[in-house]
C-alpha cells in the first residue's frame, strides 16, 4: 500500500480534479471522464464505475461481489458554485448554489461554465471576477451574455507551495481523491465489499436545518444496500496555514459541525484510535482540535446507520472566505491508507 499511496501520486490525482471545474449539477460530467481516466490507468475492472450511477449525478464506484452489506466511503465532488440572478450593472448578479460565508467584499478568479447542448457537454465560456459580499457578483472579461442554466464557479488553478502542499480550488478535490486513490487499491483485494460515492449538490444552501443540506447523497438510498459502517471524507477546516497541522497525516473527528452534523459512536471512536495505533508504521491517522469537520453527507448517512466515521485531510480555507484553499499532498495519501485500513478493518462477517 505505501508504494502505490504515494504523495506524488496523491497530488497528481488532486491537481488534476481541482483543476476541473465541478458546479453542482455538474460534476458526473466534468469531474466523471477524470475518474474514468484514473480508473482505466490503474486497470481497476471495468463495469465498477459509473459516473452518472442510475440517473443521480452522483459518482459510484463498486468494489467486490456484492455478497456482504459494503462499507461506504462518500466524498461530496462539486465545487462550491453560484447562479445567474440577472444584471447588477455591468457584472452579473450571483445566487450562491452552496452555504454562502464570503460575506466580506473581496475579488477571486472566476469561471462560467455553460452546457453545449450540440457537443452534449459542459466547458467554460467566460472567465472573469468574482466579488464576495453578502450580494455577490461575476464581472466578465469575455463577450458572453450569461443567463439562466450557467454556473459560476471559483477558477483557480492549482499551484505547488513549499514541500508538498497545493494551493487551488480544492474543495472538495482533496476528499475525492483520498477516496479515489483507496477504492483503486482495494480493487486489488480479494474479499472486500465497498461502495464509493462521489455525491453531487453536497453544498446545497443549509437554509434552516440539515433537510436542506447534501441533496446528491440521499439519491443513493434507494439504490444501494445501505452500509453498517459510513466514512465520510470532507476538509477539516483550519483557520490559517500557521495554525493547521499540514503535513502531519489524516485527521479524524468525533462530530461534525458542533455535533449539528454525524457524532461517530464510542466504541467505534474508540476502535479508530487503536486501529491509528496499530498500523502507525504506515499511516499517520489522528486527531488535532486546531482542524473543525464540517458537516457534509454526514447528514444523510445518519438515517440509515449511527455508524458514520469523519476523516479528511487538513485544509486552510472555507469557501473562498480568505482566499485559496492550501493542503498537503502528504495528507491526503495518508487519508486514502486511512480509508483502506478501515474498510478493510470493518468488513461485515456476513450479508
Amino acid at each position: 500500500m505505501t508504494a502505490w499511496i504515494t504523495s506524488q501520486r496523491a497530488g497528481e490525482v488532486l491537481r488534476d480534479l481541482a483543476d476541473t471545474p465541478a458546479p453542482s449539477q455538474v460534476a458526473a460530467w466534468t469531474r466523471g471522464p477524470v475518474v474514468e481516466r484514473f480508473l482505466r490507468d490503474w486497470r481497476v475492472p471495468q463495469g465498477a464505475w459509473a459516473a452518472n450511477f442510475r440517473g443521480t449525478g452522483n459518482g459510484v464506484l463498486r468494489i467486490g461481489s456484492g455478497a456482504r452489506r459494503p462499507v461506504w466511503i462518500l466524498a461530496h465532488w462539486d465545487a462550491i458554485s453560484f447562479l445567474i440572478g440577472g444584471r447588477a450593472g455591468e457584472a452579473y448578479a450571483l445566487v450562491p448554489f452552496h452555504h454562502h460565508v464570503m460575506t466580506e467584499e473581496g475579488s477571486q478568479p472566476g469561471a462560467a461554465v455553460r452546457y453545449d447542448s450540440e457537443a452534449r457537454s459542459y466547458g467554460v465560456i467566460a472567465r472573469g471576477t468574482i466579488t464576495g459580499g453578502e450580494r455577490p457578483t461575476f464581472r466578465s472579461d469575455d463577450p458572453f451574455v450569461l443567463g439562466a442554466g450557467d454556473r459560476v464557479v471559483y477558477d483557480t488553478p492549482s499551484r505547488p507551495l513549499d514541500d508538498d502542499r497545493l494551493e487551488g480550488q480544492l474543495d472538495n478535490a482533496a476528499g475525492c481523491a483520498a477516496a479515489l486513490l483507496a477504492t483503486a487499491f482495494l480493487a486489488r483485494l480479494a474479499d472486500v465489499e465497498v461502495v464509493t460515492c462521489f455525491v453531487d449538490e453536497e453544498e446545497g444552501p443549509v437554509a434552516l436545518g440539515n433537510t436542506a443540506f447534501a441533496r446528491g447523497s440521499p439519491r443513493l438510498l434507494h439504490h444501494l444496500p445501505h452500509p453498517d459502517v459510513a466514512i465520510v471524507v470532507d476538509h477539516h477546516t483550519c483557520e490559517t496555514v500557521e495554525t493547521a497541522p499540514l503535513g502531519r497525516g489524516a485527521l479524524i473527528r468525533e462530530y461534525a459541525s458542533h455535533a449539528r452534523g454525524a457524532v461517530t459512536p464510542p466504541w467505534l471512536y474508540a476502535s479508530l484510535r487503536r486501529l491509528a495505533q496499530e498500523h502507525a508504521d504506515h499511516l499517520t491517522l489522528h486527531e488535532d482540535a486546531r482542524a473543525e469537520a464540517n458537516r457534509s453527507d454526514c447528514v444523510i448517512m445518519m438515517q440509515v446507520t449511527p455508524n458514520v466515521i469523519l476523516c479528511g485531510p487538513p485544509v486552510v480555507g472555507r469557501h473562498y472566505q480568505s482566499g485559496p484553499y492550501v493542503c498537503s499532498a502528504f495528507d491526503v495519501a495518508h487519508v486514502a491508507r486511512s480509508l483502506v485500513t478501515m474498510a478493510m478493518r470493518f468488513q461485515p462477517a456476513t450479508a
